[in-house]
């Protein structure tokens, strides 16, 4: 009588694959090249597993800003009394539960073995948690909550609620002469932006120079709207292996065709190896590099408004510590006999969340650049 053998096809345990499954997915992560760090680290993303939470709680973050100290001179200086303050802020983040659960029957070899289940399974469970959690980052930086899927109303052309915090975090590219300026908070929204832009108003190398030049002084007034001027936060710039600061642009797949399509970018735009960057994690695979902007495209972005007449893209300018997320439990790898041992179900979970980082009313790490997007 032949024998039933069960062979998962992989020797360890459910805990050491937990480790691994989840590593492999973070890894996998496009933005994981080079973008994301642990706390301090300067990167866009903030990357923390060390959350004491359960799934369903609200949890605060504390973040101390930089502050830039004041020296005091002299030997005979008082010092106490006189010491430079800083400020700290706690970031609320809500954590939920998130499976990823599949199941297989048992199909057997010649050697009437159930061969290479965990491993194609687990494999499913990481590819799924990797597309998932990208798509979470860009949205939750777009302006959506983490638990929010309602995607249709998000990208709907009537769509009225504001998706920034505090004022010079949207550039809008606009006019035909490819001006651009900051926009106020309150026309972030996509009623605001669709009634206020064009379709031929594609993204291009002045809008890119307006946002980075918002970003570095946190203030509009040599731009073209100065009365929108707010005078915030500067954002603070992404520092690479070799010291060089930059800042990384995101966008649609359609901004970047028309970019690629402009005689401005092809004749100005530096290429990574031009910079010496082009086996940097943080710039692999991006179009170019513009006023140490490094700009990737990604399908990922969020467009709103109306396919083929008026669509556009939310384009993601980012600096460090833009995002944090944060895990109450990293992966945790189950697997379940059914069926008199003939069906094998596994699930991957974890307890996660991620909030963009806001400090006294703006965002610190991101700015919307708006530009024309329709296929």
């Amino acid at each position: 009588m032949a024998s039933f053998v069960r062979d998962s096809g992989n020797s360890l345990t459910p805990t050491q694959h937990s480790n691994l499954l989840f590593k492999e997915h973070v890894k996998s992560l496009v933005v994981d090249k080079g973008m994301m760090g642990k706390p301090g680290s300067g990167r866009p993303i903030i990357m923390d597993t060390t959350l004491k939470a359960n799934k369903g709680d609200t949890v605060k973050h504390t973040f101390v800003p930089y502050v830039k100290a004041v020296p005091l001179r002299g030997q005979n200086v008082t010092i106490l009394g006189n010491e430079n303050t800083f400020s700290e802020f706690g970031l609320d983040v809500t954590v939920n539960e998130v499976n990823i659960p599949f199941r297989k029957k048992g199909k057997m070899t010649d050697q009437r073995v159930i061969y290479n289940t965990r491993q194609i399974l687990s494999e499913q469970i990481s590819r799924n948690f990797a597309q998932y959690n990208e798509t979470q980052i860009f949205k939750v930086l777009s302006g959506m909550g983490f638990e929010d899927d309602d995607m249709t109303s998000f990208t709907a052309a009537g769509a009225t609620t504001d998706v920034m915090t505090g004022g010079n975090r949207l550039v809008s590219c606009a006019g035909s002469n490819g001006s651009s300026g900051a926009q106020a908070r309150t026309l972030s929204d996509n009623t605001s932006r669709i009634g206020n832009m064009a379709t031929t108003d594609k993204l291009n190398l002045r809008a890119i120079e307006d946002a980075r030049l918002i970003a570095r002084t946190a203030d509009s007034s040599s731009n073209d709207t100065a009365s929108t001027a707010t005078n915030t936060y500067k954002m603070t710039p992404i520092r690479m292996n070799d010291g060089e600061e930059v800042y990384c642009l995101y966008v649609s797949l359609a901004a970047a065709r028309d970019l690629r399509n402009s005689d401005e970018f092809l004749a100005h735009t530096f290429s990574l190896a031009d910079r010496g960057w082009e086996n940097s994690p943080l710039a692999k695979g991006a179009l170019g590099v513009w006023s140490n902007v490094i700009i990737k495209e990604s399908e990922h972005i969020i467009e709103f408004g109306t396919v083929g007449t008026e669509r556009y893209a939310r384009n993601l300018f980012l600096g460090a510590d833009a995002l944090l997320m944060a895990w109450a439990q990293t992966m945790d790898y189950t697997e379940e006999l059914i069926d008199h041992e003939r069906e094998l179900s596994v699930n991957g979970s974890e307890i996660r969340g991620e909030k963009k980082v806001t400090y006294n009313g703006c965002d610190m790490g991101v700015l919307q650049l708006i530009s024309a997007s329709n296929i």
